[in-house]
């Protein structure tokens, strides 16, 4: 058993190995313009796993969905998974806490391949994310994101118009992207969806705004191409809420238990003529 001298002269050795390799600070904002994959790597790999991780092929790469991804490759006959890459998100702008935690978290899964224990988010990954964790080194690696990250500049100055399609659902914020001719062809779709749900008794009130907004943060949500056959949101942050709502609304309307949908009247004055009335029949 390690005595609590041991214990504490080697958390002083690993502080002083942090503050002499690790030269971004915590809150800096990185990226592939100032971030050396292998040698992130390769910090990781000494201060987290004693070294014992092989080096992989790695890259940047512009995924919306995730901040981080391991590729592998799985033999049909025998099972055996070798890792043939991991990727970091240049997408998103994030801070360089973030960045040490999504490595991190990808590498767990760089370990589980190489042991042979697959890749999944299973009681072996949450075991080594804790013991990480409780290193006592700043680490928070979770499951999964559940922080309204920023896109990169260079996605923000690409941003493209979308229609975000915001859902007040009994007190609560809920948010669907789509396109415009999605929003065209089918907006009645999710119309008469919420009056079923609500003359069921599903939900008690719902109100729907409608914004066209060339928003970034809109990128990185999953873009419904046909809510018919497709249909999803997502919960909405009070920021993001905010920053849509100071932006090109063009539809609202409340449905309640009995009473036909209609567009509500108090978004009306002022600006009507830019206001498309959707009857429900």
């Amino acid at each position: 058993m390690i005595s609590k001298g041991l214990k504490s002269l080697i958390q002083e050795e690993v502080a002083k190995f942090i503050s002499e390799t690790f030269e971004h600070t915590d809150d800096e904002l990185v990226g592939r313009q100032n971030i050396d994959l292998q040698q992130e790597y390769d910090k990781l790999n000494q201060l987290l796993f004693e070294g014992k991780l092989p080096r992989v092929p790695l890259k940047w790469d512009n995924s919306k969905r995730r901040l981080g991804v391991v590729n592998s490759v799985r033999n049909r006959f025998t099972g055996e998974m070798k890792v043939i890459g991991l990727g970091m998100s240049g997408f998103y702008k994030i801070n360089y806490r973030k960045f040490k935690d999504t490595m991190a978290h990808e590498m767990i899964h760089v370990w589980q391949v190489v042991t042979g224990r697959g890749g999944s988010h299973g009681w072996d990954f949450h075991s080594e994310a804790r013991r990480i964790n409780g290193m006592g080194l700043g680490f928070a690696i979770t499951e999964k994101n559940n922080e309204e990250i920023p896109v990169s500049d260079q996605a923000a100055t690409n941003a493209k118009t979308l229609i975000a399609i915001i859902y007040e659902i009994d007190g609560e914020f809920f948010l669907s992207v789509t396109t415009r001719n999605v929003y065209d062809t089918e907006f009645d779709f999710i119309i008469g969806f919420y009056q079923r749900a609500i003359d069921r008794g599903q939900v008690r009130n719902v109100e729907i705004t409608v914004v066209e907004s060339k928003n970034p943060q809109l990128l990185g949500k999953r873009i419904l191409r046909t809510v018919k056959r497709g249909f999803s949101y997502s919960r909405l942050s009070d920021t993001l809420l905010a920053e849509l709502l100071e932006d090109n609304i063009i539809n609202s309307v409340r449905i309640k238990k009995t009473v036909p949908a209609g567009v509500s009247e108090e978004v009306l004055p002022g600006n009507s003529s830019d206001w498309e009335v959707v009857e429900i029949s």
